[in-house]
């Protein structure tokens, strides 16, 4: 009797329910390898046989200090309990399917610690409602760890707390947990949790590791804190790969490594909504950063964060005190498909304490697909680095910033794809992409404030549209022209018409420089440099004529006649018939 009280008082801990929920009648333990949860002979209570229902709790592989006990419960049809544990100790191994059926439960945990796994499947359209309780797929005590697996087909899942995968936020160890939902609606319905995937404590080394992935189906997070986190607590890594469906974030959305965590997400295909994101470090800045985090956006994926929230690629701004030391890293890499930032995108989000050891580091690569955003800024108050690489693919931004302190440091690389641009506070060096004010196909103006743009190779697009066309102004900055200037048109131009596309306080532009494209009427256009070497201008030229092709013609013929005159070429010999 002394042990089953001990087990039981451990159950109710890894619940985090009080004790008074949990008395001794009210637990149940499963004692089949496989059958209907609700059937009373598959359970074993303090007083025989009992389904666990109401206020009681159910354990489904239980290794209860006396050995491995696998069992695994199928629910069709309807059952609600206070809390389950599925797979507990001794490396036991329990699961629970829900299939077609209804569950309930205060809270859940699906492999707790001694090397045990469980599992939760949800298919046949079956409904799964969890309370406030924390619900967690691989949780350690101590040193010991536990693995947890959620399996969700179809159906509708429903959790108001918490849920973690791999290990939590209160103990720190290596337990690990993996989600997979490829189909169905699963919603976290309370506007202050969270889905955490790989957590630790923050004194940890050794963390949880979690992966979730997402293939179909749509998973809404509400959560006005923020929404998804990816490794949070040293030595923990969370894993989100996204390949279909539907992810929304009513208020705030993803931090991918923090509190020296780390954290990678992929987004190959499917929708998202979002609110604020931090990668490496957490995009609030009352949570600690020191964390690193790569997200990755390619294929057909489509990412859109709302207007007001931002993007933060490596953030330190926290003021966690356990933290105040330390490098935040974070690296974003567009590869394809699509993301808009309605705000401001921060490469490089330091500290606001003048002469901190905090370090932030930001790394944005788009080398295809498109990348949109408001704002872009490279470096941000203390200690920030930024870096922007653009070798492929298009970026289309409103206003481009650099570093906002002399202690922080801002680079923008461009080797190749487009850059459509509206305001820019720094330089622009062009070394073999494309330069699009308006972008392709639209008629739009960059201005540079008092910065320069240099274009070594790569092209100038300038598009032309019902007497409007794309300019570009420098201030007090200076321009310089290569490689190629393309003119896209489809008006029907006057020979001689002139447009001034580039006003600087010196523009140079190199002989070599090649001037493509024509009108309407197929007329070719030429670049020079006037008003005392301040601006670009391009001018219409005319066709070549036919008389032009007759002339040469004629002038071919002449000089034929005077070869055959001095002998060059002489008249074919007659021949003499017999």
């Amino acid at each position: 009797m002394r042990k089953k009280s001990v087990l039981t008082s451990l159950i109710a801990l890894s619940l985090s329910i009080t004790s008074a929920a949990f008395a001794a009648n009210e637990s149940a333990f499963w004692n089949a390898a496989s059958g209907d949860f609700n059937d009373p002979t598959n359970w074993t209570g303090p007083s025989g046989s009992v389904v666990p229902n109401g206020s009681g709790i159910g354990t489904i592989g239980n290794a209860g200090g006396t050995g491995v006990l696998v069992g695994g419960a199928t629910l069709s049809g309807t059952a609600s309990v206070a809390g389950i544990t599925v797979g507990f100790g001794g490396n036991a191994q329990g699961s629970l399917v829900i299939d077609g059926g209804t569950f309930s439960a205060t809270a859940g945990t699906f492999g707790l610690a001694g090397g045990s796994g469980g599992t939760l499947v949800l298919q046949n359209n079956g409904v799964a409602n969890f309370g406030t309780g924390s619900m967690d797929f691989g949780r350690g005590s101590g040193v010991a760890v536990g693995a947890g697996t959620f399996l969700m087909t179809s159906g509708t899942f429903t959790q108001t707390g918490d849920i973690y995968f791999g290990g939590t936020t209160s103990t720190g160890n290596a337990s690990k947990g993996y989600g997979s939902q490829s189909g169905g609606t699963a919603t976290i319905t309370t506007a202050g949790t969270n889905l955490r995937v790989g957590a630790s404590q923050n004194s940890s080394t050794t963390g949880g590791q979690g992966t979730f992935a997402l293939s179909d189906g749509t998973l809404n997070i509400p959560s006005t804190s923020i929404g998804l986190i990816l490794g949070d607590g040293g030595g923990s890594f969370g894993t989100f790969l996204m390949s279909g469906g539907t992810l929304i974030f009513q208020n705030k959305g993803i931090d991918l490594g923090r509190n020296n965590g780390s954290g990678y997400a992929a987004f190959t295909a499917g929708t998202v909504s979002s609110g604020t994101i931090g990668i490496g470090g957490s995009a609030l800045a009352s949570v600690g950063g020191n964390g690193t985090g790569t997200m990755v956006v390619s294929g057909t994926a489509n990412i859109t964060m709302t207007s007001g929230n931002n993007l933060i690629v490596g953030a330190q701004q926290g003021n966690n005190g356990a933290l105040s030391n330390g490098t935040s890293a974070g690296s974003l890499l567009i590869q394809g498909g699509t993301m808009t930032v309605n705000s401001t995108a921060f490469l490089g989000s330091g500290t606001t304490t003048a002469g901190s050891s905090k370090i932030a580091q930001g790394t944005l690569l788009v080398s295809g697909g498109l990348f949109a955003a408001n704002t872009v800024q490279l470096g941000r108050n203390f200690t920030s680095s930024g870096y922007f690489g653009l070798s492929g693919g298009q970026a289309n931004i409103n206003n481009f910033n650099g570093p906002t302190d002399p202690s922080s440091t801002g680079t923008f690389d461009f080797t190749g794809g487009t850059l459509k641009l509206r305001d820019s506070s720094i330089d622009v060096t062009n070394n073999g992409g494309t330069f699009s004010p308006g972008g392709s196909g639209g008629v739009g103006t960059t201005g540079f404030a008092d910065k320069s743009y240099t274009q070594n190779s790569g092209t100038l697009w300038i598009d032309i549209n019902s007497g409007t066309f794309d300019t570009i102004t420098t201030g007090a900055g200076t321009a310089s022209i290569a490689g190629t200037i393309n003119v896209a048109t489809t008006d029907t131009l006057t020979v001689g018409q002139t447009f001034d596309v580039l006003v600087a306080t010196l523009v140079t532009l190199d002989p070599g420089t090649a001037v493509t494209g024509t009108d309407g009427a197929g007329h070719p256009f030429s670049a020079s440099v006037v008003n005392s070497g301040t601006t670009l201008e391009l001018a219409v030229n005319d066709v070549p004529e036919p008389a032009v092709l007759s002339g040469s013609i004629l002038t071919a013929a002449y000089l034929l006649k005077r070869r055959h005159r001095r002998g060059e070429l002489k008249p074919p010999r007659r021949l003499r018939c017999a």
